[in-house]
């Protein structure tokens, strides 16, 4: 199993500083999530809670076009991290 709380660090640092203000939303979730996990009781974290607060995020801010968006190659590393998760 995956450990959430890298996979969101990885991802979080993918999102650079400047970038549109529905990313930079997701960028605080994530931290967020970060932050949660630290303070939650084991069973919560060994639970699916985290991995669907992160889905949730993320498929609320990133689009399949998102994939083919050249000028910003971190998107599509984003997404890659995401599939990887979702295929493992």
């Amino acid at each position: 199993m995956n450990n959430i709380a890298y996979i969101i660090g990885n991802m979080y640092e993918l999102i650079p500083d400047n970038a549109e203000s529905k990313y930079l939303l997701f960028k605080n979730t994530l931290y967020s999530i970060a932050e949660s996990i630290l303070y939650s009781a084991p069973e919560k974290i060994q639970s699916n809670y985290f991995i669907k607060r992160f889905e949730n995020a993320y498929n609320q801010t990133f689009t399949s076009q998102d994939l083919y968006d050249d000028e910003n190659p971190w998107k599509k590393q984003c997404i890659q991290v995401y599939n990887n998760l979702r295929n493992h």
